[in-house]
């Protein structure tokens, strides 16, 4: 009766440990990050003779961001707008940079990240023109 009793409970115990794991490519092993881009500046992602990631990008705030990626030999390929409450899975080349454009020119912008693949990044505001 007690080995029946330890049985049972290996098996719950069993059961909700494996309900609890992870899920999906954006549920583990992720780099996540809320990033706040002042009006008007640029936010990079990578460029660093990164690997190849994907980013779940979510706009949760009140500014479109416009999103580019930047190959390592300087091209730079427009990947479209994120509108306030609008969420993108985009995927970047090895040594890309996600290039991410506050368009407003009074408000931050604020966007929520989370990164799969190469999660080694440079991350930082573009330096302003002069």
């Amino acid at each position: 009766m007690q080995t029946l009793k330890i049985v049972a409970t290996a098996l719950v115990l069993s059961a909700l440990l494996s309900n609890c794991r992870s899920e999906g490519p954006f549920h583990s092993n992720n780099l996540s990050s809320a990033t706040t881009i002042p009006a008007g500046r640029t936010f990079e992602l990578g460029g660093n003779g990164n690997g190849a990631f994907s980013a779940q990008v979510s706009n949760v705030g009140s500014k479109l961001v416009t999103v580019s990626q930047r190959q390592s030999d300087g091209q730079m390929t427009a990947l479209g707008q994120l509108k306030p409450g609008e969420v993108q899975v985009l995927n970047f080349v090895a040594g890309a940079a996600a290039v991410f454009v506050n368009t407003s020119a009074q408000s931050s912008a604020e966007l929520g990240l989370k990164v799969v693949g190469d999660t080694n990044l440079r991350m930082g505001y573009a330096k302003e023109q002069q």
